[in-house]
């Protein structure tokens, strides 16, 4: 008998009609390994790489049969992990995680439904598997008719306070090597947990966060890891780091340079223009270590918004340091948002003019410079949202914008809440549209 199935659940009900490339989930992952470490029958199933529609997720729940079933949520999808549970059989428990869980576990617990229902605010690979054992050490912080809730912080026995003992079992991800735009073969990972920044539209901001520690792996825990892929892996010619950490100081920065001389393995990774600020002298070295690109949150290009959002920088310092980046032959992936609350029409004309500004820079250098544009939308709990509460602004669900679709695979990444700018809706579609028409340049 399966113990437990642990899904990536859906971003929407029905298929994606679009091929697009899905990053693949490193935090089940974990949870996946340390159920195997502790001999519990587990399978990991992710909804959204094998595109499965609603009812071929509840069909699989029905076959398998697992005594518990395992899923993530998020605020895109709320809707739809209720209608999962509220579909599969009675008798399956139901854990649900992910960063969200901490905003919502009260409202988790008023869903109307008959299954148990184990709610886990924070990291879930070393209680989870005590949860199916039923053998948990801690008393939960909120019990009801069907719900338990758990909580793992700073104080709990299962928190991973040193994630260089975390392993990942890189076999889970054997078949998820993915094409990068330079036409590597890339494996994904991740060298930090927590976060040193409080932008006011993430869930992962610090001082959301202060009941847990911000976590740094170390050197040789890092090229232990990438020296797995390469084993599992041997194809692999390229790594991406997915948090936003592992280039966060001077020191990080040479650290990176010394694991990638040693690995000798092109790479990807996050990087704040603080990072960089007083750091320009490391980024030819960067550059001859493999470095082929880093993703900088810029977000928006007003420096009004920049401190409303929290944003450290000005606009100004965002070009030159992106500047110099890219004059050190290493591609730049610039991020930005429309439809910020309070955001007006001179706000989105300076966003535009920054990401156009760099887009030019990048001609003149060997490297380029690209954008991923999104609309803003505000997730549970953050500084945002709870800002847009007290206004008494209404909260919409979240669902596809499909005016965004005409730009091919961003289909996954074009969510609305509603337009919390002051500008009409065809303006700020129009905004998204021609800042992402750039990379078309």
């Amino acid at each position: 008998m399966l113990d437990v199935l642990l899904l990536n659940s859906p971003l929407e009900f029905q298929k994606s009609k679009n091929k697009e490339q899905y990053l693949p989930p490193i935090g089940l992952g974990y949870i996946m390994t340390y159920l195997l470490k502790d001999n519990i029958n587990a399978k990991l199933n992710d909804c959204i790489y094998l595109n499965q529609n609603f009812d071929e997720i509840c069909h699989l729940i029905r076959s398998k049969k697992p005594r518990y079933l395992g899923i993530n949520v998020f605020s895109t999808n709320i809707h739809i992990v209720k209608e999962i549970v509220k579909k599969i059989p009675k008798d399956i428990k139901v854990i649900i995680g992910g960063q969200l869980v901490k905003c919502i576990y009260k409202e988790i617990a008023s869903w109307n439904v008959e299954h148990k229902i184990i709610a886990v605010c924070g990291e879930g690979e070393l209680i989870i598997p005590d949860i199916i054992k039923e053998s948990v050490k801690e008393k939960p912080i909120m019990i009801n008719d069907n719900c338990t809730v758990y909580r793992v912080d700073n104080t709990s026995i299962y928190f991973p306070e040193d994630i260089s003992q975390i392993v990942l079992d890189r076999n889970l991800f054997k078949n998820r090597i993915l094409k990068n735009r330079f036409n590597l073969q890339e494996a994904c990972m991740v060298s930090s947990r927590g976060c040193i920044y409080n932008c006011a539209f993430c869930g992962g901001a610090k001082s959301l966060n202060e009941d847990i520690c911000t976590r740094i792996r170390s050197k040789d825990s890092i090229i232990d890891e990438i020296n797995e892929i390469k084993k599992v892996n041997p194809e692999v010619q390229s790594i991406r780091m997915l948090d936003d950490l592992f280039l966060r100081s001077r020191r990080s920065i040479k650290e990176a340079i010394e694991i990638f001389q040693i690995v000798q393995l092109k790479w990807r990774a996050m990087a704040h223009i603080y990072s960089f600020r007083n750091n320009q002298d490391l980024l030819q070295e960067l550059s001859r270590c493999g470095c082929l690109e880093v993703f900088v949150g810029i977000e928006t290009g007003s420096n009004r918004m920049r401190k409303k959002i929290n944003k450290l920088g000005t606009a100004e310092e965002v070009y030159e340091c992106i500047k110099a980046i890219l004059n050190a032959n290493i591609n730049v992936k610039g991020y930005f948002m429309y439809g910020l609350p309070e955001e007006n029409l001179e706000d989105m004309q300076e966003t535009y003019r920054l990401a156009r500004e760099l887009k030019e820079a990048s001609e003149n250098t060997k490297a380029m410079f690209r954008n991923s544009t999104f609309q803003f939308r505000p997730y549970h709990g953050t500084l945002l949202y709870e800002q847009l509460k007290e206004k008494n602004i209404k909260l919409e669900g979240i669902q596809s914008n499909n005016s965004l679709n005409s730009i091919k695979g961003r289909t996954q990444f074009n969510y609305s809440a509603g337009n919390f700018s002051e500008c009409p809706d065809n303006v700020l579609n129009d905004f998204i549209i021609n800042t992402l028409k750039m990379n078309e340049d």
